[in-house]
């Protein structure tokens, strides 16, 4: 005979094999079965020729890098992004013959005038010819459906299947201090998935899900935009800036 306390543990029980064999089917049916890549976005670069012409004529033209606005950027795992994507500009700059102005300096000259003064008139205080602002750091959704699978042949994920991750993108333009005047812009991309993301299936009821996240989530693609993903990505625009100036 069975009481109330004894039928709620078979009730345990079966709920706990249950629980068990779904769990153990579920991971023995998952599958990687390829590896996604995402169409690249082109760099937009954009210099007017007086730009070319005073970076070509000067031995070191000074240029000094600003943040406009530190909202546009994204949360990421260091305390202070906008300062290390400035910092490691500033760098790799100075190491293509730049000649970096300090921030300080530049900003207590501007803020002694009370912001009322323009560009123009900073060119001589400062002797600065040229100001990088950073115009926005934003993440950047890629989508595709295309996958290469063991075999190395491309397919199409069942629709509505379709692969998302994210990537960045560091929006700058360039002022010429002496005119006020905007002289270049320029918008740089980075993808996710660059040399390839594992991709899975994992079953779910009679409709399967495809993610780049492995079973071992901690060896899955996520895009850590930590201090070195960033100096890595901001060291490639720069230089992708300084050979853009100097190939024409």
């Amino acid at each position: 005979m069975f009481t109330i306390k004894k039928y709620s543990k078979h009730i345990i029980g079966i709920c706990s094999l249950l629980f068990t064999i779904a769990f153990l089917y579920a991971s023995a049916s998952t599958k990687n079965i390829g590896t996604v890549t995402f169409n690249t976005k082109e760099d937009d670069l954009f210099s007017k020729d007086v730009l070319i012409q005073l970076t070509q004529s000067k031995k070191s033209p000074s240029i000094l890098i600003r943040n406009l606005n530190s909202s546009n950027f994204l949360t990421v795992s260091q305390a202070n992004p906008s300062s290390v994507l400035v910092s490691t500009m500033e760098r790799e700059l100075v190491k293509n013959n730049f000649t970096v102005r300090d921030r300080t300096l530049f900003d207590k000259t501007y803020s002694q005038a009370q912001g009322t003064m323009d560009y123009s008139k900073m060119s001589e205080l400062t002797n600065t010819d040229l100001i990088m602002e950073v115009v926005g750091f934003s993440r950047v959704t890629y989508t595709t459906n295309i996958y290469t699978n063991k075999s190395n042949d491309q397919k199409t994920l069942p629709s509505p299947h379709n692969i998302t991750s994210t990537g960045m993108q560091i929006d700058l333009k360039i002022i010429q201090v002496k005119t006020n005047e905007i002289v270049g812009t320029y918008t740089f991309y980075e993808k996710p998935c660059g040399a390839g993301c594992e991709l899975y299936k994992y079953p779910k009821y009679h409709f399967p899900i495809y993610s780049t996240v492995g079973p071992n989530v901690a060896n899955a693609y996520n895009l850590q935009i930590d201090d070195s993903y960033l100096n890595d990505f901001v060291s490639a625009c720069a230089s992708k800036f300084v050979t853009h100036l100097t190939a024409r």
